[in-house]
């Protein structure tokens, strides 16, 4: 049962594709290659679910499963393997095409007449349910002939329209054409007439960065905010009725921080043309890729393709003692960081407004100011969070802070230590808590070696009274109170730490000084090659780095941690880079299957228990005793 279980739980990932895609119980030879599937899409969809290629897709599956040693338990459920089960499933005939894609598309519910708010609840839409609603929704499938392909199908009387044949394939009654190399099935006669007839195609107003994506990608989702942005800004619009038609001025019921966070994007999204996911299985890793594609002519896309970033951020400027976190990023415009943060700050002050805290008006003004500075400041980062020096607690953060000008950036962060107290106090009221908290920005208070240091101190009488607590956080973080430093290297470098007390500043210092972290090197050579080209960011995570930390504060914290019940985990880490190209962003997750291999164990070993004790060999008939 539990091998049962386990079985279920990992094809559950895959479970939509199995519920898709199928073949028939003997898998013919396709007579040719068919077109790729995402050549068939039309233009104006608003979005679609893909598979390239059905039998490389299950190929990779099986292969990926057997080498995270769940293939025990693959040939006990599946002998043949995921595809051929899925065919015995789903009866489908010789006329399939394992060779060919599938696709799930929407087509835009406003060319076939129909409005997608229906089924939005009131009072934004008209609460229609979604089981009476018959979405324009279209599948491609891979075959000659749709009685070739499911030649079990059944023949319901409803008829579904007057041009194509309805049938049912268990899910409801479909209309059914064929199209090229493609069978087409859908609930709605219009949407297969939307298709068959659609002048262009929707590949034909993808950017090259989406598409290239796509197409390397066995797996892989779109969604078109040239049809989604005005659904959304349609939606703005009803809030903003349903607003002024409120006489307390703020939006109705639950909708009011909803509406609150959704406006801080609401000036982009004129920007945005399209947003698709993809994901494929490589010899060594899951590869997930995302890419977000804006208008030539915004704000955003302009940024995007003005953008000459390096092949890869640099993590050389920041120590490696035993890091879980590390993540270094170059600016990709100074006035877009401006304008996102100015939008931000616009925001929290909207939502505090709904909640009755109000901020006032030369408040806002210090804090926009403030943060104005440091962003004009800054041209990239490298951050890293780990274990500390041995002896000063047991986590460091330090961030290596590129910068025009390293002195302007001190200043403004004096000033942004100067704003936080008033802005703590006007969202907290009287909260006794806060009420005597200091926030204090004290510069050159501190020396490590021939470097000055400036420290931001955040403290309060009730926490320095509290000798237990100044002790535990000498445990966590070094020190008995909460320091941040920022120390200058050369005029244009601004490290900052907090955790670790001085020793990790020293240690941080000394690695950005000489350019000799280590960090960058752990990144595999496989994860690089896969990064965006033209990168913005890189993300490096330790799981095996963050079981170690874990074990060692259950030991600071007095514990005497069971190793045996934590994984053992490879020390490959999980890569995260984004990148631009041309008005496009993309981003790509690289997660290791040695990893996910050790997880996948730990997991099963976890669920099964320990083995049963071993039984006493058969001692034989017992022997009487004597006289």
């Amino acid at each position: 049962m539990k091998k049962l279980q386990m079985m279920v739980a990992v094809l559950s990932v895959g479970a939509f594709c199995a519920f898709s895609f199928a073949q028939s119980p003997a898998a013919p030879a396709p007579a040719k290659k068919p077109q790729p599937v995402i050549k068939q899409i039309p233009a104006g969809a608003m979005g679609f679910v893909v598979i390239n290629d059905i039998k490389a897709f299950t190929d990779s599956l099986d292969k990926f499963l057997k080498d995270i040693g769940l293939g025990e338990i693959v040939a006990q459920e599946m002998p043949e393997g995921s595809l051929k089960e899925i065919m015995n499933k789903l009866n489908t005939g010789e006329g399939f095409n394992p060779s060919g894609g599938f696709a799930l598309v929407m087509l835009d519910p406003t060319a076939v007449g129909m409005d997608l708010l229906d089924v939005l609840p009131e009072p934004i839409g008209k609460g229609v349910d979604f089981t009476e609603w018959s979405p324009p929704f279209v599948a491609f499938v891979p075959g000659e002939s749709f009685a070739k392909v499911f030649p079990k199908a059944e023949k319901p009387k409803e008829k579904r329209g007057e041009k194509y044949e309805t049938v049912d394939l268990g899910f409801g009654p479909l209309v059914c054409a064929q199209m090229g190399d493609y069978v087409l099935l859908s609930p709605q006669e219009k949407a297969i007439n939307a298709v068959i007839n659609a002048p262009k195609k929707l590949a034909d107003e993808m950017s090259k960065a989406e598409y290239e994506m796509i197409s390397r990608s066995q797996v892989a989702a779109n969604l078109n905010m040239r049809v989604g942005g005005p659904l959304l800004e349609r939606i703005f619009k009803k809030l903003d009725e349903q607003a002024k038609a409120n006489k307390d001025g703020g939006p109705i019921g639950e909708e009011a921080a909803m509406m609150a966070m959704l406006e801080m994007f609401r000036p982009y999204l004129a920007q945005f043309q399209s947003l698709s996911l993809g994901g494929r299985i490589d010899p060594t890793a899951i590869v997930v890729e995302v890419a977000a594609d804006f208008t030539a002519d915004g704000a955003i896309g302009k940024a995007m393709a003005s953008f000459k970033g390096p092949a890869r951020p640099a993590l050389d400027k920041l120590p490696n003692l035993g890091y879980i976190l590390a993540v270094g990023a170059v600016v990709v415009d100074q006035k877009l960081s401006v304008d996102m943060d100015v939008n931000a700050i616009n925001m929290m002050v909207k939502m505090m407004a709904l909640q009755g805290m109000a901020i006032p008006d030369d408040l806002k003004a210090r804090l926009v100011k403030a943060c104005t500075a440091i962003d004009e400041q800054i041209t990239g980062m490298q951050l890293v969070f780990g274990q500390a020096p041995k002896g000063a607690g047991l986590f460091g953060m330090a961030m290596a802070l590129d910068c025009k000008d390293a002195a302007k950036f001190q200043a403004a962060m004096a000033d942004i230590s100067a704003v936080l107290p008033d802005l703590i106090k006007a969202v907290a009221g009287n909260d006794p808590d806060v009420k005597d908290l200091k926030i204090t920005y004290t510069s050159g208070a501190e020396t490590v070696g021939s470097v000055k240091v400036d420290v931001l101190e955040i403290s309060s009488p009730k926490m320095a009274s509290k000798e237990r607590e100044k002790e535990e956080m000498v445990k966590i973080i070094g020190e008995d109170r909460i320091r941040f430093f920022l120390a200058p290297v050369g005029g244009n470098t601004v490290i900052a730490t907090f955790g670790g007390g001085k020793p990790f500043l020293e240690e941080a210092l000394k690695a950005a000084s000489a350019g000799g972290g280590t960090i960058g090197k752990e990144i595999p050579a496989d994860a690089a090659k896969a990064m965006p080209p033209n990168g913005a960011m890189i993300l490096a995570f330790s799981a095996a780095n963050l079981v170690d930390f874990i074990v060692k504060a259950k030991a600071a914290g007095g514990e005497t941690p069971d190793e045996s019940k934590m994984p053992k985990l490879d020390k490959t880490p999980l890569i995260i880079g984004a990148g631009c190209q041309g008005s496009a962003c993309q981003i790509t997750i690289f997660a290791p299957t040695s990893v996910i291999k050790d997880m996948v164990t730990f997991f099963i070993s976890w669920t099964q228990g320990p083995a049963p004790a071993a039984m006493p060999a058969n001692p034989g008939p017992p022997v009487p005793a004597p006289n």
